[in-house]
């Protein structure tokens, strides 16, 4: 607990924080911030190469038919950029009978970005990866979706995805 005392008079009451006075403190710690934030931003826009993420895609339970693996293009990711990061969040827990999958990747390579062993459609949340992945050409992300058993009646998960321009 912060050592204070408390000064009063007729016009104000001033608050001493270890000290220092609490108006002091604050400026300091905004000056702190406003110091960090301008260093993310020259970061992320070093060489103008500043990092985009984009909502690819979402995706409901109704879109989909239990028992079938059905991959769903969401999104292009420009041509001449270098992927950073793919997300996947879980908005609404699949509920199929007998269990749900979810992988994010490309044409030919369903888990290039997150295999289903990266996500738990079952569960609410956001599941991440980091990568480095180059794409010479408009890149088409997908979704690729199973579910068995009993077909589900809720679900439903947003793509996003992380980049640069080279």
């Amino acid at each position: 607990m912060a050592a204070y005392t408390k000064f009063t008079n007729v016009e104000t009451t001033l608050l001493k924080v270890n000290g220092t006075d609490y108006n002091t403190r604050v400026a300091a710690i905004e000056a702190d911030v406003s110091t960090a934030q301008g260093k993310i931003t020259a970061l992320e826009t070093k060489e103008g190469k500043a990092l985009k993420y984009i909502k690819v895609g979402s995706v409901i339970f109704a879109e989909l038919t239990s028992g079938t693996a059905k991959a769903l293009a969401l999104a292009n990711v420009p041509a001449g950029s270098m992927i950073t990061q793919v997300i996947c969040q879980v908005t609404d827990a699949f509920n199929s009978g007998s269990g749900d999958t979810i992988a994010v990747g490309i044409s030919g390579t369903a888990n290039k970005f997150l295999a289903t062993t990266d996500i738990t459609a079952t569960t609410v949340g956001a599941y991440t990866k980091a990568v480095a992945y180059q794409n010479d050409s408009a890149l088409t992300v997908y979704a690729t979706w199973t579910g068995t058993g009993t077909a589900a009646d809720a679900g439903g998960f947003d793509v996003y995805v992380a980049y640069f321009d080279l």
